[in-house]
């Protein structure tokens, strides 16, 4: 049996009006709004309570019951959580009320949609900004005039693209259906009734898509890593629009073996830099996403790199071949060794003879040995002292 939450027996998540909402909405890119009613549960408000210390820093919990914000939101029950991202709102699918109560999945559903529609990217949040999805990067300089005007179209983009993939999905999930719905037809008019049940027990499900992500990174502060990574000085070429993909499978040809390569796209379909407009970056976007891509992709992957990455992938695929070729290397590298120092006049590594520098220039000079260095030495002393 569930106790009704008292609303002024907790502290807990700040609980506001619908005009102080107003002012977290001028000042904040992402904010979480809590719909609760009088039927509300403590556990409900528990589960809340606990997921809100993991968003410090990130965005504000808020929580509210108040009805021009219910009617605004057209919030139907209770509880709900919504988050407003620039404005977007979308809405945390429970289907049950013990999903409400899961703070665990309440937190993993924040955490996917707790950055704002277009982050600057940081070394603080470059993981979580870049890291398994393909993302529209804009490097830009904020000293320039339109910056704040670009950073603005970016947005737009990214609320367009929002809305082409819920219409993606909208479209696939009615081809799954009709499809349904067909089987189900042929079943009935064979008066199959084994082919009836499986086409019923068909579920319409959407196939999850690669997550897009959208973003923008100061060109001048992080020059250095754009001019390494993607080639671009904004100081030079302005602002431009990257997309990036860091965590792609990369697949050597004779390997078993995936590795994670890092390519980006700087081109649009007609080969030309991509434009900071909304139509241009979304024509892209699905031609980069393309299977396979339309535009061909620049990698960021060196030779040395890859040249690694083939010895890793060897390694934990074939290690007993690992170890033979490591010996075959050390047993090739002792034998040139060997080679080598005998055609210098040494035996097995150590001198055969010992020679004083003197006598070797002697030899060198068309002497046979010592013996004969002395020899002539003796004459010329003798004869010198007969003249």
């Amino acid at each position: 049996m569930f106790h009704v939450f008292k609303l002024t027996s907790r502290a807990g998540v700040h609980d506001i009006t619908s005009a102080e909402f107003d002012v977290y909405e001028r000042k904040e890119e992402v904010i979480f709004l809590y719909f609760y009613d009088q039927a509300t549960t403590s556990e409900d408000f528990e589960a809340l309570d606990r997921t809100s210390l993991s968003l410090i820093g990130h965005a504000p919990l808020l929580k509210t019951n108040s009805s021009v914000l219910v009617n605004r939101f057209r919030i139907t029950s209770f509880p709900k959580l919504i988050v407003l991202r620039d404005g977007k709102t979308s809405y945390y699918n429970a289907l049950s009320p013990r999903d409400m109560r899961d703070h665990r999945r309440l937190l993993s559903w924040m955490k996917s949609v707790w950055l704002p529609m277009v982050p600057e990217l940081s070394a603080a949040n470059s993981h979580e900004v870049m890291q398994g999805r393909t993302v529209v990067l804009a490097i830009l300089d904020r000293t320039l005039k339109d910056f704040e005007a670009t950073k603005q179209k970016m947005k737009a983009a990214a609320l367009e693209w929002l809305d082409v993939r819920a219409l993606e999905d909208k479209n696939e999930k009615q081809e799954l259906r009709e499809q349904k719905e067909s089987k189900i037809e042929q079943a009935e008019e064979k008066g199959d009734k084994k082919a009836l049940e499986k086409a019923k027990g068909i579920q319409v499900v959407v196939k999850p898509k690669k997550e897009v992500g959208f973003a923008w990174v100061d060109g001048v502060f992080w020059g250095r890593w754009c001019r390494g990574t993607y080639g671009v000085d904004v100081r030079e070429t302005g602002p431009r629009i990257i997309i990036n993909e860091q965590d792609v499978p990369y697949v050597f040809a004779s390997l078993d073996t995936n590795f994670q390569e890092k390519r980006f796209w700087d081109v649009n379909l007609q080969g030309k830099p991509i434009q900071a407009n909304t139509d241009n970056i979304i024509e892209t976007l699905q031609a980069v996403l393309a299977n396979p891509p339309k535009i061909k992709p620049v990698s960021t992957v060196g030779r040395l790199e890859t040249m690694y990455r083939a010895v890793v992938a060897f390694s934990r695929s074939h290690p007993i071949g690992l170890i033979g070729l490591a010996v075959f290397i050390v047993l090739a590298a002792a034998l040139w060794t060997r080679r080598r120092m005998k055609r210098k006049g040494y035996g097995a590594g150590l001198p055969t003879t010992s020679f004083t520098m003197h006598e070797k220039r002697w030899t060198d000079n068309g002497g046979s040995d010592g013996h004969a260095r002395q020899s002539s030495l003796g004459k010329s002393t003798n004869q010198n002292k007969v003249d």
